[in-house]
């Protein structure tokens, strides 16, 4: 066999040990490229179902949690979301009010208070002779008067422990008719209701029982 013929056939044997050391990297980058692809689909399912336990409180599925927002004139308004949050009250309603002067909202708590929910008030010194502290004294509803702080500037309410109603909106004619307000109802949150609700506690326990009579 001639020179060139040997030389041409090294060649062709280096060439093929090329080729197949680029095929066998090529196999092993793919074979290990897909734990990485894996590894992202367990990330998102896990972060998936993270997500999903958070929202509905475990995996067997509570409640899910709901939010309603409303505006001052708005659909549904900021009034509106505060009367479906008392309307949905079965067993109690705790609220915290800086100002707290508008008639639907004295009634449709004199109305839970009368279908059995046990109903609870804290509020602002400016409320300590009005008419709405009087109406709750009246209708034999818990009610008392913030003295600690300068100013009780909470608007919110528990209801059965597991939703909360808050946001800007004043309990008040002013704040449903004339301010730009908000209100956020958010219902199944039993976490984050236990939070306000202690947080209620603690603005309520030292407080001073209403006076009744209004102005």
């Amino acid at each position: 066999m001639s020179s060139a013929k040997i030389e041409h056939m090294h060649h062709a044997v280096i060439a093929m040990c090329v080729i197949g050391i680029v095929l066998a990297v090529a196999a092993v980058s793919a074979r290990a490229a897909l734990p990485s692809d894996a590894a992202i689909d367990v990330a998102v399912t896990r972060a998936a179902a993270a997500a999903d336990t958070k929202l509905r409180g475990s995996p067997a599925g509570r409640v899910e949690a709901s939010i309603i927002v409303g505006f001052s004139r708005g659909a549904p308004s900021a009034k509106e979301v505060v009367l479906a949050a008392i309307a949905d009250a079965r067993k109690s309603i705790h609220l915290a009010a800086y100002q707290f002067t508008h008639p639907d909202i004295v009634r449709a708590l004199i109305a839970a208070k009368k279908r059995g929910v046990q109903v609870a008030v804290v509020l602002d010194r400016t409320q300590a002779n009005g008419d709405s502290q009087a109406a709750m004294v009246a209708s034999g509803i818990a009610c008392r008067i913030d003295g600690r702080f300068r100013i009780m500037h909470h608007k919110f309410i528990v209801v059965d422990g597991r939703h909360v109603e808050t946001g800007s909106f004043n309990y008040s004619v002013n704040a449903d008719k004339v301010n730009a307000e908000n209100a956020l109802y958010l219902k199944n949150v039993p976490e984050l209701a236990a939070q306000y609700k202690a947080q209620w506690d603690a603005v309520y326990a030292p407080a001073a029982a209403c006076a009744g009579g209004g102005q």
